[in-house]
């Protein structure tokens, strides 16, 4: 190390300016592969980039690339003349062109290693046709995409055009059905109602939605637990379908009759259902109707009075409850006397007014217990509950003889009279099943009648052996009250 250091930098081998070393002949061989391996790399390195620029036509400034490599060449030159001269210098020169030849050595080689990638980059020519091929591509795939587009959106539009109509033949029909759409979150229990809904609803017009315990709170309390226990059915899956008929306050006042219809049409995992769907209407203009044909089928329509059938179903309840709890009750039938002279003389007008009249006296003379039917014509039937003897009896048939008896003003001031013959019987002392126990009545009312006047007569053993016509009011009686 001490003999590498005297020979780089020795101090007794200054000259005396002290800038280089004195020259040795052992350094000959050192100096000359060094300017050699120098030379060789410059030359390399000039002729790599002249072949870089020949290849390159496209290169700008192409003359400062080659300035560069004449400048190599021309350092190499030096070196070549340095072999061949073989000019003194100092050891450490030598060093440092040693060094530098490395080096020049190190980037011939590397650049010879990266000259066949760079020789085969593509130029701005190939690049531009590249672009240009590229660009050709993407118009082609952007006239395709806009194709597709387009006829997406034909498709689209076809489709909403198809869900107008059919929400318009929807609307059509709801209008059509006077009906309301109605959508339940079962989960959120939040109601939506359309426009129509809301009108049969009773709920504010501004609110297509709303908490389902507000639309159900004006419900009729007596169908309210019904609606919820349905709705409780409908959420836990129990059942598909609700169909309620309920009534509720509408929000003017009024009562009116709704019918809901709703189906699940959303579940969870576990069979829930979260939403359902379905329409409301107001039936209320039908339950009227229902209840006046109720009314025709059950009260007679010229007295206001239970009608045969009525009265037979009230029989057979008295009838339940005597053999449930027993107790007593009395049937009267009642036929008018002189009704058809007034009706012939007077006009049915007339007679359609007295019998009207008749009705109300006779349901003003029993107790509010007692059932008064017209049976037809001028037939009528009394239900007495729990008679307490034959005195309370005849007093109910007095009240009715008189009440028949007091003159009807008809036919614009015109007076009518008429009469009545009453038969009664008791149950159970006169019988437990009705056919007996209006046959009975039936005969006693022959009795007043062969008599000729008014008045009341109760059921007698003995009137079973006495004939009775074989038409009229004694023969189908029976057959006309009930039904057969």
């Amino acid at each position: 190390m001490s003999q590498f250091v005297e020979f780089a930098f020795g101090a007794a081998s200054f000259l005396p300016r002290g800038c280089c070393f004195p020259w040795r002949p052992e350094l000959a061989p050192m100096r000359v592969v060094a300017d050699g391996v120098a030379a060789a790399a410059c030359a390399s390195i000039s002729a790599a980039v002249l072949v870089l620029i020949r290849r390159r036509p496209e290169i700008e400034h192409r003359w400062v690339a080659v300035a560069f490599a004449l400048l190599i060449l021309a350092w190499g030159a030096t070196h070549v003349a340095d072999v061949a001269g073989l000019r003194p210098a100092h050891g450490l020169r030598v060093l440092v062109e040693l060094a530098m030849a490395v080096t020049s050595a190190t980037v011939a080689v590397m650049l010879w290693r990266i000259l066949p990638r760079l020789v085969v980059l593509p130029g701005p020519a190939e690049l531009r046709r590249t672009n240009a091929a590229l660009e050709a591509e993407l118009r082609l795939a952007r006239e395709q995409l806009e194709d597709r587009v387009r006829e997406r959106t034909r498709e689209l539009e076809a489709a909403n055009a198809a869900l107008r109509r059919s929400q318009d033949r929807l609307a059509s029909a709801l209008e059509a059905a006077d009906a309301g759409l109605v959508e339940i979150d079962l989960r959120a229990k939040i109601a939506t109602h359309s426009p129509r809904a809301r009108q049969i609803l009773g709920l504010p017009a501004e609110a297509t939605s709303s908490a389902l315990r507000d639309v159900v709170a004006p419900v009729d309390p007596s169908d309210r637990d019904e609606l919820m226990a349905g709705l409780g059915s409908l959420e836990r899956g129990a059942v598909a379908r609700l169909h309620s008929e309920h009534r509720r306050r509408h929000r003017n006042g009024q009562q009116v009759w709704v019918d809901l219809a709703l189906k699940a049409v959303e579940r969870d995992e576990h069979g829930a259902a979260t939403r359902a769907v379905g329409l409301c209407a107001d039936i209320t203009p039908r339950k009227k109707a229902e209840r006046r044909l109720a009314q025709l089928a059950m009260y007679d329509p010229l007295t206001g009075l239970p009608n045969r059938l009525l009265f037979r179903d009230m029989l057979q309840r008295e009838q339940a409850r005597l053999a449930r709890s027993g107790g007593r009750f009395a049937l009267l039938l009642a036929d008018l006397n002189g009704f058809k002279a007034v009706n012939d003389g007077l006009g049915h007008a007339a007679g359609d007014a007295l019998l009207a009249e008749l009705g109300r006296r006779l349901a003003e003379r029993v107790r509010a217990s007692d059932v008064v039917a017209r049976l037809g014509g001028d037939e009528f039937a009394i239900l007495a509950g729990e008679p307490s003897n034959d005195a309370a009896l005849q007093a109910l048939a007095a009240r009715l003889v008189a009440a028949v008896e007091e003159p009807f003003v008809v036919d614009g001031g015109r007076t009518a009279r008429v009469g009545v013959s009453i038969g009664a019987a008791v149950s159970p002392e006169d019988g437990r099943d009705l056919d007996l126990l209006f046959s009975r009545a039936d005969l006693a009312l022959y009795a007043v009648k062969a008599e000729g006047r008014s008045g009341m007569r109760r059921f007698k053993a003995a009137m079973t052996g006495q004939d009775k016509p074989t038409s009229g009011w004694m023969a189908g009686g029976l057959a006309r009250a009930f039904g057969t």
